[in-house]
């Protein structure tokens, strides 16, 4: 069965959804995650929010493994610093989650740019070494200050939604709520976080994808 009509022109690779069943698919997909955490269990409601976190660092491994052909074994590293940036300045200064999200993502992507300009010398094997070197090292950094970091223990991520400790708004978002008859628990906000994070992601891949840039 065909996804999409055949390309004849430039202007059909631009299309966001050029065929009929990708659309009809893509609508299917969409009720699915609204449905979903209204009709699982609290654990599965985890599980899927664990599987939205992976589509994120999996659309990113595709632009560069999938899309470029370079072999990439060190987006763990930037998950990892982009979790700990998070925990650690909301730990220690109250910072609200909303905000903390983007200042994440420019930590991974100031450790890319670090990186990046030795890394893209290199290509096959080498490539893939030098990204696993730097799992590696960020694995023996974050290890390295357990009183920063909580070492092999870990730190709780705090989910504040206003800003410094004592504000009736830092639990609203962990506590349950019911609306219209739908229990609202924290698993439950975290799935739409991560769902509208997550289409975000694969959206702006698609139109990386389909930018001049992403073509060439």
């Amino acid at each position: 069965m065909p996804n999409r009509p055949l390309s004849v022109r430039y202007e059909d690779d631009f299309k966001l959804l050029a065929g009929r069943w990708e659309r009809i698919g893509l609508g299917l997909l969409a009720l699915v995650l609204v449905i979903y955490p209204f009709a699982a269990s609290t654990n599965w409601v985890t599980v899927a929010n664990l599987a939205l976190i992976a589509v994120v660092g999996s659309t990113a491994l595709m632009i560069l493994t999938g899309f470029t052909g370079q072999i990439s074994l060190g987006h763990a590293a930037f998950l990892a610093l982009g979790a700990y940036t998070t925990a650690i300045l909301g730990n220690e200064f109250g910072l609200p989650f909303w905000l903390l999200l983007p200042v994440s993502g420019v930590v991974a992507a100031l450790a890319g740019l670090a990186i990046g300009p030795f890394a893209l010398r290199l290509e096959g094997l080498y490539l893939a070494i030098v990204t696993i070197g730097l799992t590696f090292l960020t694995n023996h950094v974050l290890l390295s200050f357990p009183e920063l970091t909580g070492g092999s223990v870990g730190l709780s991520v705090p989910v504040h939604l206003g800003f410094g400790e004592g504000s009736g708004a830092l639990t609203a978002f962990t506590e349950t709520q019911h609306i219209g008859g739908w229990e609202f628990n924290f698993e439950r906000k975290l799935y739409l976080v991560f769902v509208i994070l997550a289409v975000l992601t694969v959206l702006a891949a698609r139109n990386l994808a389909r930018s001049n840039t992403g073509r060439a």
